[in-house]
This record gives C-alpha cells, sequence and structure tokens, in this order.
C-alpha cells in the first residue's frame, strides 16, 4: 500500500513507517501533520484509485521528527573581463517527517477517512466574491446608466444653446466686420474720384 502525495510543488510516494524530507512545513517536533493533497493512492490488492488531480476523500497522516536545513550549497557568479563576481551560499530549510497512516475510502486495506477532510485548494484563479459584493455592483452599474442617460441627455441640450448662441454672435460680428471694411476703403475711395475728376487748365 502506497500513496503519492504533493507538498511544497513536489511530489512524493510514501508508505506508512517510511521517513521523508518534504519542504518546511510549520510546526515543532511530535506535532502531527495532514497532508491533503493525495494524486493516487494504491491498496493491497494493487487496487488503484486516482484523482482529479486530488482526491477528495483521502489523506496522509504524518509526524514531524525535525526541523533542519540541507548542507551549504555555494552560487558564484562570475563575469569575465567585467571584474564581476559574486560568491553566496543558501541552506534550503526542510522538515523531517514519518509517514502514520494513508486513509482513504473505497480501497480494501487502507483505513477510512474517520474526519472531515477540507477540500485540497486546486490552484485556480475562482470568482470568490458572492453574496452582498455583486448586488452593490449591479446597483453602481445601474446607477452608472441612469447617470450616462443624464450626461447624454445634458450634452445634447448643450449644442442645441451654443447654436443659438453662436447664431446670436454672428450678426454683430459680420456688422462690424462691414463696418471697419467701410472705414478702411473710404480714403481709397476718395483717392480714386480725385483720380477721375477732370483736370483744367488754366
Amino acid at each position: 500500500m502506497y500513496a503519492v502525495m504533493e507538498t511544497g510543488g513536489k511530489q512524493y510516494k510514501v508508505s506508512p513507517g517510511d521517513q521523508v524530507k518534504i519542504e518546511k512545513v510549520e510546526g515543532k517536533k511530535g506535532d502531527e501533520v495532514i497532508l491533503n493533497r493525495v494524486l493516487m493512492v494504491v491498496g493491497d490488492n494493487q487496487e488503484l484509485k486516482p484523482g482529479a488531480p486530488y482526491i477528495q476523500d483521502a489523506q496522509v497522516k504524518a509526524t514531524i521528527l525535525s526541523q533542519s536545513r540541507e548542507r551549504k550549497v555555494t552560487v558564484f557568479k562570475y563575469k569575465r573581463r567585467k571584474r564581476y563576481h559574486v560568491k553566496r551560499g543558501h541552506r534550503q530549510p526542510y522538515t523531517l517527517v514519518e509517514i502514520e497512516s494513508i486513509e482513504a475510502s473505497g480501497i480494501k486495506g487502507v483505513k477510512p477517512v474517520r474526519e472531515k477532510i477540507e477540500k485540497p485548494k486546486v490552484e485556480k484563479k475562482a470568482a470568490a466574491e458572492t453574496g452582498a459584493e455583486p448586488e452593490k455592483a449591479g446597483k453602481s452599474g445601474a446607477a452608472k446608466k441612469t447617470a450616462g442617460k443624464a450626461g447624454t441627455a445634458k450634452a445634447k441640450a448643450k449644442p442645441a444653446a451654443e447654436k443659438k448662441t453662436t447664431a446670436k454672435t454672428k450678426k454683430p460680428a459680420a456688422a462690424k466686420v462691414k463696418k471697419e471694411k467701410a472705414v478702411k476703403d473710404a480714403p481709397k475711395a476718395k483717392a480714386k474720384k480725385k483720380d477721375a475728376e477732370p483736370q483744367t487748365e488754366e
């Protein structure tokens, strides 16, 4: 009997009694850990139960043996002819765990699940907003629609008023232009008249 579980972004094949190093899990020595991301369970009679992607009614119980870190890994970066080199060290933390039991329903040789299991969260963006928030959004959308209608009505009224004002202001502007032209052309007209008059010889 064994199970394939997922934790810390990695998959592990485990059986009861195994000691496994997994990515760091919060807890102290002797604490019990429940790992509910089970991908597959195989019973004593090779009966297989796969998940999609996880089995909802399956879990792996384990006990924390120690919290520690791996050996130091040296990270060295170098660029030739650039006077650049960096040397760093890294120690990855891990948790040593002993597998106590594998629980799943519907498989011979595997303990059935007695406690309620929280469904593993599949990493997908789902619409979690429910209840009053969508209603608020709906109300705000309706308010926006009414505001938009009022805005369009105002926008239609403004061009009509602008047209009336422009029609009124055009007339005096045209009259002023005519007057200015007449004033400018007056000396020219006088000069033309003088030129047109016949000159009398004495």
